[in-house]
């Protein structure tokens, strides 16, 4: 039932994190961390607002907001926030191209400031027979003057501002916190999340393998323990809900003359029975559900196509997330899990997510703000990867109760007498044997084994299975099924949206 699939998938779905779910989720994260360290780090922002003049006055005014105006125009990346004070850069000339022989700019501030505190700053460069001076005409103002400017000259100019004079925003003073960091800080809280992230990890262990004793058994039995619902069989082994799951309960609703399959080349046609109209409020909620996913209302046929543009026109599929409740809800009311193995999955991903963004936020301001060596940033990489650890156990976290482990023995017992590796003993209903226990053998991974058991028989492929291809063996009609309900159930899978697992 498996596909052949690229390397990236496989990663992805080891870590239970699907391409389509990964991508969306990377893209918002990036997006919110490039503008928060946009926000709180100013450095990143300022850029050289550089505009050549004909005039020979240009007027600055700072405001007590940080707000920087250029001849009344707002300006932006003049101003940061730095540790000891607020840093004033302007690239005022950048090789304007012609000779000015005389060039002023006025520099206000929001109140007045000590002369001594300012030091202001002139740089010019390729302009050498150029004058320079710096004077105050007020106790709130500093005017930078320059004489004689060539046309290749490049004019800087710079203040250092003391601290209390602008009211940054919230976002600009937390840039200045951060900066204001120590190496030490960085160091504690370098190995400190990761540590906590390592012990939330082993804790996680140690009660899933505390609280829950399986006792794998020898012994076998040749009939299925109960009649539980296929899927709900699926839950019990791992507590979660897959494709194999979903590919049972199709062949299950063919094999109870609920629906047909009919398979031509490379595409295939589901049609509702006559059975179906009459049964269909003897159904499971998770089949009902399940069904107008793959059926447009009161439609009787779908065809590949169809399920492909259904499950194409949403990034994700609310119902198969409300099938796989569903299932959960049946697992959990028959008292075979302490809590909904949906809510603990949900439980346990969202902690290692919030994990995952802490510990690669720290990584990015780490080097974006922490101190020498960057080493000190491979810890929150360390918290990172723990955190893809915690969503990939977590959908083992779901605890069964004392009846839900002896279910599950009980349905392990049935699985070791449906993979026996010896042929099956010959009866004239093989046929009939073999399709009524195939959707157990699928959710307990053991299809293959089943299905080899019976390849030493002749094998009429099913009424409710119909294929231009001939089948000559039990063989051939296990590829063609098998192919087709993985491919479907796959599909449907892959679509479901990520609250629920």
């Amino acid at each position: 039932m498996k596909a052949s699939e690229g390397v990236l998938s496989q990663i992805f779905k080891s870590i239970g994190i699907y391409k389509k779910k990964f991508f969306i989720f990377l893209l918002l994260f990036v997006a919110g961390t490039i503008s928060f360290i946009f926000l709180v780090h100013p450095k990143l922002t300022a850029r050289n607002n550089v505009e050549n003049y004909d005039t020979s006055t240009v007027n600055i005014t700072i405001q007590r907001n940080g707000t920087v105006l250029r001849d009344g125009k707002p300006v932006k990346g003049l101003l940061s926030a730095e540790k000891n004070y607020d840093f004033f850069h302007y690239k005022i000339l950048n090789e304007p191209g012609y000779y000015l022989p005389y060039f002023q700019i006025k520099v206000e501030l929001p109140a007045a400031v000590d002369q001594d505190k300012l030091s202001p700053r002139v740089y010019l460069i390729q302009s050498f027979d150029s004058e320079t001076t710096i004077t105050y005409p007020d106790e709130k103002s500093v005017l930078f003057t320059a004489t004689a400017l060539a046309p290749s000259s490049v004019l800087t100019i710079e203040l250092k501002i003391p601290k209390g004079v602008i009211g940054f925003s919230i976002g600009k003073r937390m840039g200045a916190a951060l900066i204001e960091i120590s190496g030490a800080v960085w160091l504690i809280l370098g190995f400190t999340l990761p540590a906590i992230t390592l012990l939330i990890l082993l804790l996680m262990v140690y009660k899933r393998s505390r609280l829950e004793k399986l006792t794998m058994p020898t012994q076998m039995t040749e009939q299925p323990p109960s009649k539980l619902p296929v899927a709900v069989v699926g839950v019990l082994p791992t507590g979660l809900i897959g494709s194999r799951e979903i590919a049972a309960i199709l062949i299950d609703l063919a094999q109870r003359g609920l629906i047909e399959i009919v398979h031509h080349g490379n595409s295939f046609v589901f049609f509702k029975t006559g059975a179906y109209t009459a049964n269909s409020q003897q159904l499971e909620t998770f089949e009902t559900i399940l069904l107008s996913k793959i059926f447009q209302p009161k439609s009787l046929k779908t065809t590949s196509e169809d399920i492909q543009q259904r499950i194409g026109h949403h990034i994700f599929s609310r119902k198969i997330a409300q099938a796989y409740w569903e299932i959960y809800k049946v697992a959990t009311d028959r008292g075979y899990f302490q809590q909904n193995p949906a809510t603990i999955h949900f439980r346990y991903k969202m902690l290692g997510i919030i994990i995952f963004f802490a510990g690669f936020l720290g990584f990015i301001l780490g080097v974006g703000l922490g101190p020498e060596p960057k080493f000190l940033i491979f810890p929150f990489a360390g918290m990172v990867f723990a955190s893809l650890i915690i969503v990939k156990i977590s959908s083992k976290m779901p605890l069964r109760t004392s009846l839900g482990v002896k279910a599950l023995e009980n349905w392990l017992a049935f699985k070791n007498y449906l993979s026996m590796d010896k042929p099956i003993v010959y009866s004239p209903d093989l046929e009939r044997i073999y399709l009524k226990y195939l959707p157990y053998a699928i959710v307990l991974g053991c299809e293959v084994e089943w299905t080899k058991r019976f390849t030493d028989f002749p094998f009429a492929a099913p009424s409710w299975f119909t294929t231009q291809t001939q089948l000559y063996h039990l063989n051939d009609f296990a590829q063609n099924i098998f192919t087709l309900i993985g491919f479907v159930a796959q599909s449907l899978a892959l679509s479901h949206e990520p609250s629920v697992d």
